[in-house]
């Protein structure tokens, strides 16, 4: 493939040039006029931008880059690569119970988990195959509930040592960290102890911890402090996914949580972040709204408590003490997203004060909450209208922090009845551009590239990856700055953005003329062998 008169922004940060691309055997030529080759496809890319392909550095596409393996939504967007395992959800140890919690939540006859650990993961993954690169954390969560359970139980040292030794085979198989989800079951009942100990197995090989911290909102600066404390005890590199400070009355922190983690860096501490340029959050109406206490368990032990009367009247009670005058706003906040009972479908796109037009035998909105999560045995997920679009530009304008979508790939374009996905999944690139050159003027096209392709690929140890250089892998976007927007909002989030020209993966175009075409050349980084 030759690309022709486009302007190369090389992901380093450099100006950019007018210089010609070839694709050869999957790897970059950088042409020096008036050099010729004789291609068999050639791009036209006058008044186009030639840049890396993006890093998703925060994915949750473990499982669904393996029942949608074209990745529809990563490709249009420009994604080459991106890193799975994050919030402690990782595919792999898959045994006990963890194994019948995840296939519980993930339709068998779509894909039947049948693999136990890392290497069986990465044999099956491989075997499918995926449009993009795939980088792969160890999820917490599946270690500790696979040597201890979901219980609110402490790790004794043996237990440490059992999970110590998963997440040693894990990286020897090829996985790039650990990564922990600490307001999720069972990660939360971890303590800095059990989290310094394992990540200590990991910076022993030059990994990665990522964790998505134990509280964004009333504790948010303790949560960091005790991130800060993991790194420095482990001696491990860290990466603080999503930052943020969630709900109204914590907006004001985030220059703290700046602050604590700038002087981590000072002291010596290799600190990175990632944030996604929305406000909004995703995730399970159950870790929205249940107190921690209510979560210990299965899935069955939580549907149990919802279902006694009297357990259930102390939750509600519990969460009306907590949120206090600002309960009526909150609820107003959290709006359905998906379901898993298809009768409960007309749920979705109400957010929680609506709830009770539905459930009218529950009584208040927080009642309905809790009827809901009952009837769909937890497992709705809810979008939650929590951050400040002022803070930001705040958190872009540190110099550590990354982009991250925080989604799972999707292969569906256009509206759908059976769920609204977080546009996240779709606009994350183009929006990130949108807001931090063209609105805000933060930073330049360059600038801007590089925290998403040269500065995620070095936080993940991708040494070949996130650049245009000589011999570098052929992971190219070609786009239109004219164009390059997002179009996916909340209300019709199945969208891709315009202006992306083509994307190609390790020398295969598999964007081109806003279509797919077919083709899964993307590899399992990190995996010896791995296709």
């Amino acid at each position: 493939m030759l690309i022709r008169g486009g302007m190369v922004l090389d992901g380093l940060g450099s100006p950019p040039r007018r210089q010609d691309v070839a694709v050869a055997d999957g790897r970059v030529r950088l042409l020096t006029p008036p050099a010729r080759v004789e291609a068999t496809d050639v791009l036209d890319a006058t008044d186009h931008f030639v840049v890396p392909g993006f890093i998703d550095i925060h994915g949750h596409s473990d499982l669904a880059s393996m029942t949608g393996p074209d990745a529809v939504s990563r490709v249009a967007a420009g994604v080459t690569t991106e890193c799975n395992g994050n919030c402690g959800y990782g595919a792999f140890p898959m045994v006990g119970e963890v194994l019948a919690e995840r296939q519980r939540g993930f339709d068998p006859a779509r894909l039947t988990i049948d693999w136990t650990d890392a290497a069986g993961y990465f044999e099956r993954a491989g075997a499918i195959g995926c449009a993009v690169n795939r980088v792969t954390l160890i999820g917490h969560g599946n270690v500790r509930g696979a040597v201890i359970g979901y219980g609110n139980l402490r790790a004794t040292p043996s237990q440490i040592d059992r999970m110590a030794a998963i997440v040693e085979a894990s990286l020897a198989a090829g996985a790039v960290g650990l990564s922990t989800g600490l307001i999720y079951p069972p990660g939360m009942w971890a303590d800095v102890d059990e989290m310094a100990a394992l990540a200590a197995v990991v910076a022993a090989r030059g990994g990665l911890y990522a964790s998505h911290i134990r509280c964004e909102g009333v504790r948010l600066l303790e949560a960091v402090d005790e991130f800060i404390e993991v790194l420095r005890r482990s001696g491990c590199r860290g990466q603080l996914s999503h930052v943020k400070a969630s709900g109204e009355p914590n907006w004001h922190k985030i220059g703290a949580v700046g602050e604590k983690l700038r002087r981590a860096r000072a002291e010596g501490i290799e600190v990175w972040a990632d944030r996604y340029p929305y406000t909004a959050s995703r995730t399970s109406l159950a870790a929205m709204v249940l107190p921690g206490e209510a979560m210990a368990g299965s899935t069955d032990d939580v549907v149990a408590r919802l279902a006694d009367g009297p357990t259930r009247r102390a939750i509600v009670q519990g969460i009306r003490a907590e949120k206090g005058s600002w309960l009526d706003r909150w609820l107003e906040t959290i709006v359905i997203a998906s379901v898993g009972r298809p009768e409960l479908r007309d749920c979705i796109g109400r957010n929680l004060r609506r709830l009770p037009d539905r459930f009218a035998a529950a009584g208040d909105a927080l009642d309905a909450a809790i009827e809901l999560l009952l009837a769909d045995r937890a497992a709705p997920q809810a979008v939650r209208f929590c951050m400040s679009e002022a803070n930001l530009p705040v958190v872009y304008g540190w110099e550590f922090v990354c982009v991250g979508s925080d989604s799972a790939t999707r292969d569906r374009l256009g509206d759908s009845d059976a769920e609204r996905p977080h546009p996240r999944s779709y606009g994350t690139p183009a929006r990130f551009v949108d807001l931090v050159v063209r609105q805000w003027k933060l930073m330049d096209w360059p600038e801007a590239i590089r925290r998403m392709t040269s500065m995620p690929a070095a936080i993940l140890g991708l040494a070949e990856r996130g650049v245009l250089r000589d011999g570098a892998p052929a992971d190219v976007v070609v786009l239109d700055p004219r164009r390059f927007a997002d179009r996916a909002t909340y209300d019709h989030p199945a969208q891709n953005p315009d202006g992306v020209a083509a994307t190609i993966v390790n020398g295969q175009a598999v964007w081109r003329n806003d279509r797919h075409t077919g083709r899964r050349p993307g590899r399992l980084l990190g995996v010896k062998g791995a296709r």
